[in-house]
């Protein structure tokens, strides 16, 4: 019992010693650090590096050589606050223990302050600029204006990507100042951007293509790019969008911030998905066609696009919509000759003369036709061309079959004038509708007409109501 009570006392006496110790390291630490930097404040050449990766004056203490690399690597990879969350300071540097990577706690919580930013231009809030860094802002001020600081410029810790020579500050030559401009300095807090399998031809240009890109100390863009998107994109991939384009994909144009534009769609630099997609093609095109867009027509009037996805998933979408995994098929996602960024020749006008498609030249219904057989739109027709027909009965037991979609886009519905033709537009949706074989609700017959169409199909045929059609309804039958 004696020697237990020994053993008590004992540790009691070591605990309280290494209390005392503790204090007196975070004391010190606090202390230290500050005494340092003043003295460091006061010699600007003594702050500068003069060896690769070797911390500054005014940052070497309690830190060891190339802390900066690592810890901006962390705030960048993560982009958030580092205090109360899952990547708390405490995963490295534990309260009260100085064992390895692990440091006190207590100063770092007094010198940092890390926040989280939205774009993750500047991981740390407020950053000042070090003793080293404020002898190169003297002379290199147009290297700290841009609005989208990158933070190590921000902070001022030019030796990241600078070995400088104390000399430098008289001499003023560049050949004192050595500059790391290679990949490897970007990696070293970004991680590696060519890890899938589909890699961005840019990054794999040089030992120096991301500066191709990105400017290293600002930027008046996100991403510290070095020119707005899609300019960016457009000094490489300048075929995408012809000059003679009608229509333009409305998320290319961007924003001066680049919150729009192709990034949206591709990643910059690598992807498991081909043409670097940041998702296959029909879940990223209805990721954001699942709502209404109020656009225009080629001719300035009002556009409305519709949620495609509430159409492609109802109950009488078009097949080729449904089943096809690439709306590509019918769209191009940049830039177009033809409206709506159809790859093919198809009028979205309510009227629209009929000419053939060929093997030397595309017809009115180019893209149509790619599926469709051209003898649909024939005068002459058999049962198995189209089920859009009227058949009537004579007296000698002959049956006049009429093809309907003869008679409304060849022989525009009886006009004598055949630019009159109703384009496959007007009746029918490409995408889907909640009436039988895509036929629209309603249609656009001028800049300020719409015509609400109700379709009937019966076991014979079917009937069209409230159109283009004098009588109330009219109907169409079938005799076989």
């Amino acid at each position: 019992m004696k020697r237990q009570m020994m053993v008590a006392r004992a540790t009691l006496t070591l605990l309280a010693a290494l209390s005392i110790l503790i204090s007196g390291m975070i004391s010190g630490c606090t202390q230290k650090r500050q005494s340092q930097t003043q003295a460091a404040a006061g010699n600007s050449n003594q702050s500068l590096s003069t060896d690769m990766g070797g911390p500054s004056a005014n940052y070497s203490y309690p830190h060891a050589a190339g802390w900066k690399s690592n810890h901006i690597g962390y705030y960048a990879r993560f982009s958030q606050s580092i205090q109360g969350s899952d990547h708390d300071c405490t995963r490295c540097h534990s309260q009260g223990q100085n064992n390895g990577s692990q440091k006190n706690l207590s100063c770092a919580i007094q010198c940092h302050k890390p926040v989280k930013t939205p774009d993750g231009s500047i991981p740390i809030s407020n950053p000042t600029i070090s003793a080293s860094g404020q002898a190169c802002v003297e002379c290199h001020k147009g290297a700290f204006t841009q609005p989208k600081q990158h933070y190590p410029a921000a902070a001022g810790l030019c030796d990241v990507c600078h070995t400088v020579n104390p000399t430098h500050l008289t001499d003023k030559l560049k050949s004192t100042v050595v500059t790391n401009k290679t990949n490897s300095v970007c990696i070293g807090c970004h991680g590696k951007m060519d890890t899938h399998a589909n890699v961005h031809k840019a990054l794999q240009l040089n030992d120096k293509s991301c500066i191709s890109c990105h400017k290293p100390h600002g930027s008046n863009f996100n991403f510290f790019t070095k020119s707005k998107l899609p300019d960016l994109c457009l000094q490489c991939h300048d075929d995408l969008i012809d000059d003679n384009a009608k229509s333009i994909h409305g998320i290319i144009p961007g924003t001066d911030d680049n919150k729009r534009s192709c990034a949206n769609c591709h990643n910059p630099h690598s992807s498991d998905i081909k043409k670097l997609l940041v998702q296959e093609k029909k879940t990223l095109c209805v990721s954001c066609h699942d709502r209404e867009y109020q656009t225009k027509y080629t001719d300035g009037s009002p556009r409305t696009i519709p949620s495609i996805k509430e159409k492609i998933t109802g109950k009488n979408a078009h097949p080729i919509a449904v089943n096809s995994a690439n709306c590509t098929l019918c769209h191009t996602p940049h830039a177009s000759l033809n409206d709506a960024l159809l790859l093919k020749k198809f009028p979205v006008s309510p009227y629209e003369k009929y000419i053939p498609t060929t093997a030397i030249a595309p017809g009115t219904y180019e893209l149509c036709m790619g599926c469709h057989d051209e003898s649909m739109l024939g005068k002459t027709i058999s049962e198995e061309d189209t089920d859009f027909r009227n058949e009537t009965k004579a007296a000698d037991g002959t049956v006049a079959i009429e093809n309907l979609h003869w008679f409304h886009v060849v022989n525009a519905a009886g006009s004598t004038d055949p630019d009159k033709g109703r384009s496959c537009f007007v009746c029918h949706d490409p995408h889907g509708s909640t009436q039988a074989h895509t036929i629209k609700t309603s249609f656009r017959m001028s800049a300020a007409t719409n015509v609400n169409v109700t379709y009937s199909a019966t076991k014979t045929g079917g009937s069209c109501a409230n159109t283009c059609h004098s009588e109330p309804v009219k109907q169409y039958n079938r005799l076989q």
